[in-house]
């Protein structure tokens, strides 16, 4: 075997070991994903369900809402985001269509091709990411509040 035989070997390791990792953290994420919207699915529909109290105080009122209007957000953005999986699947369809063609034509295949994300799909993680953490921090704050309301502190 020659120097650039063994560079050549090692580089198509290299680039299957990074296939492989880099499939198993988009399955990962997207399970981790699913998993965060069946949570904040119930979640919602736990408060929404079980606030059977007024709310009085306008601070107690903004908070829930605040709550409720982020949670909803994450779950729309989360769903929108779930679909990117769908998005790369097609992607990687196209990829393995344009290699037959090339085949067909006598040409060679492209081994290796970068399939890129969606500016939207990133647009969405943020805010969906965001949206989670916000609605995280006003159910503290609701619950700090609501506790406060019933006078436990008084």
């Amino acid at each position: 075997m020659t120097k650039d035989d063994i560079t050549k070997k090692t580089l198509a390791e290299t680039l299957i070991k990074v296939n492989k990792y880099s499939l198993s953290r988009h399955e990962k994420y997207f399970s981790w994903l699913k998993n965060i919207l069946t949570i904040s699915v119930g979640l919602l529909g736990i408060l929404v369900s079980l606030n059977s109290d007024k709310i009085t105080d306008l601070y107690t009122f903004i908070a829930f809402i605040s709550t409720i209007l982020f949670l909803g957000l994450g779950i729309l953005f989360g769903a929108i985001l779930l679909y990117n999986e769908v998005y790369i699947q097609s992607q990687l369809l196209n990829h393995s269509k344009k290699n037959g063609r090339r085949l067909l034509d006598g040409k060679g295949i492209k081994v290796f091709s970068v399939i890129r994300r969606h500016w939207f799909f990133s647009l969405s993680e943020i805010i969906c990411l965001s949206s989670y953490l916000l609605s995280l921090i006003s159910l503290i704050v609701y619950s700090i509040f609501k506790v406060y309301e019933k006078g436990i502190f008084n």
